[in-house]
């Protein structure tokens, strides 16, 4: 019988942030775990507790804080337009470097490859995400995988 696996969402605290990048592979992960009959857990993970608000106000709590959260098998950073100046917020990028290391998988939708870029992993990394030439998101049914990293561009991972 398979051991359970635990899975790590990110909730950064940019409220540019989009709801379905961690909502469908929140729904993805649980459904999965209900279908084989597992006890996998997956968790809500942020900074500080108290509620993260997403671009278009909704308020999430999260189940665990950097602090406090179980051992992971999964991280899953998820994009928005507030990864951009996320790359510059020192304690968010110490976090994902330092959970990335102890996951077997790290994994990132649309523009939250740069939150795994300047962490690391996904440095010297082919990876896909958020195409800076692109001026509106398109769905992409592309996937990249390297190494434990995996990365969905723009809604491909919903």
């Amino acid at each position: 019988m398979p051991v359970p696996a635990a899975y790590g969402l990110l909730l950064s605290r940019g409220p540019r942030n989009w709801a379905s990048d961690f909502v469908g592979p929140w729904e993805v992960f649980t459904s999965s775990a209900m279908i084989r009959a597992q006890d996998d857990t997956t968790v809500l993970i942020a900074e500080r507790p108290g509620p993260v608000r997403r671009n278009k106000g909704m308020r999430v709590l999260p189940d665990h804080t950097f602090d406090d959260h179980p051992p992971l098998d999964v991280l899953l950073v998820p994009g928005g337009n507030g990864t951009r100046t996320e790359v510059t917020d020192l304690a968010l990028i110490a976090w994902i470097r330092a959970a990335s290391a102890q996951t077997a998988w790290t994994t990132s939708v649309c523009a939250g490859t740069l939150l795994l870029h300047e962490a690391g992993p996904a440095r010297g990394r082919r990876i896909l995400g958020v195409d800076p030439t692109e001026v509106e998101h398109r769905v992409q049914q592309v996937l990249a995988e390297n190494r434990a990293r995996m990365t969905g561009s723009a809604h491909s991972s919903q």
